[in-house]
């Protein structure tokens, strides 16, 4: 193999890992929008179980604050309780 096959080799090499950077990005790019959304929701989720936990707000209330409704803001908490109980039941 002389040194111009190897260094078309190396450029080949280096082509199919640029596109391979390239497609992640692009795949990332797409999914951007959605892991976004995922987290502004779980940081609601958050906020609203702390609320519910330390203040006498109502879940209506609390959904004002979190932008859901009462009954999103029931649902999350109920299911923050369930895994609250079930950890302490693996314990």
């Amino acid at each position: 193999m002389t040194a111009d096959d190897l260094l078309r080799e190396a450029e080949r090499e280096s082509r199919r890992e640029l596109e391979q950077e390239a497609r992640k990005a692009h795949e990332l790019r797409a999914r951007l929008p959605q892991l976004v959304e995922n987290a502004i929701r779980k940081d609601h989720e958050r906020i609203a179980v702390e609320l519910a936990e330390r203040s006498e707000l109502t879940y209506r209330e609390i959904g004002e604050i979190v932008d859901y409704s009462h009954v999103w803001v029931a649902q999350v908490v109920n299911e923050a309780a369930t895994e609250d109980t079930d950890q302490w039941s693996t314990d």
